[in-house]
């Protein structure tokens, strides 16, 4: 398939350079090719492998295969004879690919920064609700057996939203963690005369 140029066209180092081709009136300069398979002269047609069905289904159901299938797709987009299909210009799908990543790429490292931000302020919500009950283990001698706007659950733990609080070794210690979900805690302990100490928990 080779580039046809129309007239006004030059050639420099043997590279064909139109100046009149600029798009007029909002339309887009168009490039026309001549197929040496078939001998059609026009515009060509872009194709993309793949199946699009199979990509709509894939994004339904998983994020992360539905990208990698669509990535793949536009690293085959390239531009054919739209009278024989053949196949003479190389693919042309980076720009599509560099797109989809940055798509990709944009959402995973907000979630992250505001995972990590979470983190923060969960931290220091924890040191700070591990401070107050130690001094309160300090001047009573004995850990708090029950605190204001906690609630006490079935198992005989304080609870405060995501927060849980217990004691231990005669009310001389304390437990305070914040439960992330089913495999992650974080956790300060402390106690009488004992600072505070953080922890996390990977189960």
């Amino acid at each position: 398939m080779i580039l046809r140029t129309g007239p006004g066209c030059a050639s420099a180092s043997n590279l064909p350079i139109c100046s009149d081709r600029i798009a007029q009136s909002g339309r887009h300069q168009v490039s026309k090719v001549l197929c040496k398979s078939c001998g059609y002269e026009g515009e060509s047609k872009t194709i993309v492998r793949g199946s699009l069905i199979a990509e709509v289904l894939l994004w339904l159901c998983f994020v992360l295969p539905g990208l990698m299938y669509r990535i793949w797709r536009e690293s085959t987009r390239h531009k054919v004879c739209p009278r024989c299909n053949q196949t003479t210009v190389p693919p042309t799908g980076l720009k599509g690919i560099v797109i989809l990543l940055v798509i990709a790429v944009v959402p995973l490292a907000y979630c992250t920064y505001r995972v990590q931000r979470h983190q923060s302020q969960v931290e220091q919500e924890l040191g700070q609700l591990a401070g107050q009950i130690q001094s309160l283990c300090n001047v009573d001698r004995v850990c708090p057996q029950s605190m204001d706007g906690w609630e006490r659950t079935a198992d005989g733990r304080l609870r405060r939203g995501n927060f849980y609080y217990s004691t231990s070794d005669a009310s001389r210690a304390f437990s305070l963690y914040y439960h992330y979900g089913p495999d992650r805690d974080i956790w300060m302990e402390g106690g009488v005369d004992t600072a505070p100490q953080r922890r996390i928990d990977n189960h």
